[in-house]
């Protein structure tokens, strides 16, 4: 990826032969990443979108409109503040790894943050463009129409480990209904197929979390029993209309066996849900929020207007958190990096270390 971009053009329609936008995603290249429906988003609306998995100044010569890098991408700090157009991030699981994702804001213009509870955390560190954006659904991918509902109870994703609350709660609960093949990894596209075919979607969060699977169990046109949290819920959707609610496992045994034997009020509430999906929460609407705060936004990346001393010291401390390559080490040291740093960038490098040596263990195993 090029560290040059062209600036913002002015908006204009989208034409086979004239896209709106060039869009740069920056993701992982993992099949579930959130990026694919960004992508999606992207190019439904006509946008001339390239996928990054790395980005360096002599790379290939990619030119952009606009660069928008996905959680968990942590990749290129020592380039984004030099990039000709505007950056923005989505900052997804802030609530297992906020330090190092606030390090990481600070080298983009634009921050977006799934989590409402953590959009002043972003702020505290002086950025002056920090927005909260929940998660939300693809209804081309979470909603397969027209098949069967024909399991009682759906929940694709991780029963976590044994002993925390995700665990118990999800443990007391599944074994009680029929439900789907609990742990098998899916793709995006077979949960959305098993959640098509579920009267309701269960949902456990992690850590108070305004999870995917909130959005997705709407967008599927099952009911969706949840966790009753803070964290912006009531802003999303309203309790007994969108969704049903639970504070323990017994209560949600009992929501769920009522709407099990009393068809009517669960597809009321279900298809409800899934009309305000439509209308507030696709990723289509998420991908326009992020146009609308650049479109009238300036480039204030905290690192843009640094001095390249604290920039370095910013890519340093970077490091100690996330770990960073010998090569990319060097690099820094060359440019400058003041001895305020080394002891983070000695750090960074340890920790890369300690992460290759595991890799080779587990192989071995």
């Amino acid at each position: 990826m090029s560290a040059r971009c062209p600036g913002m053009p002015q908006p204009m329609e989208a034409t086979a032969e004239q896209p709106q936008l060039r869009i740069a995603i920056a993701c992982v290249p993992e099949p579930s990443t959130t990026a694919i429906y960004f992508e999606r988003a992207a190019r439904a609306a006509g946008h001339d979108v390239t996928l990054v998995h790395a980005i360096e100044v002599d790379g290939e010569g990619q030119h952009c409109d606009l660069f928008i890098a996905v959680d968990p991408w942590f990749g290129g700090v020592r380039y984004l503040a030099d990039l000709d157009c505007p950056t923005a991030v989505v900052q997804i699981d802030v609530h297992r790894g906020m330090r190092s994702r606030a390090e990481f804001a600070r080298f983009f213009d634009h921050v977006f943050v799934a989590q409402h509870d953590f959009v002043p955390e972003f702020a505290a560190i002086g950025h002056h463009s920090v927005h909260w954006m929940p998660l939300g659904a693809d209804l081309g991918v979470h909603y397969v129409p027209g098949l069967p509902r024909d399991i009682d109870v759906g929940f694709v994703g991780q029963m976590g480990a044994p002993g925390t609350d995700r665990h118990i709660v999800l443990s007391h609960v599944l074994k009680r209904f029929s439900t789907n093949e609990i742990g098998r990894w899916q793709t995006p596209w077979e949960m959305g197929r098993i959640y098509s075919r579920s009267r309701i979607v269960f949902n456990k969060c992690i850590g108070g979390d305004v999870n995917m699977r909130f959005f997705e169990a709407m967008a599927s046109g099952a009911l969706l029993v949840t966790d009753r949290i803070g964290n912006g819920l009531s802003e999303l959707a309203e309790e007994g209309v969108h969704y049903v609610g639970y504070d323990t496992a017994e209560e949600a045994v009992a929501q769920i066996e009522h709407y099990l034997a009393h068809d009517a009020d669960r597809e009321r509430i279900a298809q409800a849900g899934q009309a305000l999906l439509r209308e507030r929460h696709t990723y289509d609407a998420r991908l326009e929020q992020i146009l609308r705060t650049v479109a009238t936004g300036t480039r204030s990346a905290p690192a843009r207007l640094a001095s390249p001393r604290q920039r370095r010291l910013w890519v340093a401390e970077w490091a100690r958190f996330r770990g960073i390559s010998v090569a990319a080490a060097a690099g820094l040291l060359a440019e400058g990096l003041p001895p305020a740093g080394f002891g983070d960038l000695m750090i960074g490098l340890a920790r890369s270390s300690k992460r290759r040596v595991d890799a080779l263990w587990r192989q071995k195993r």
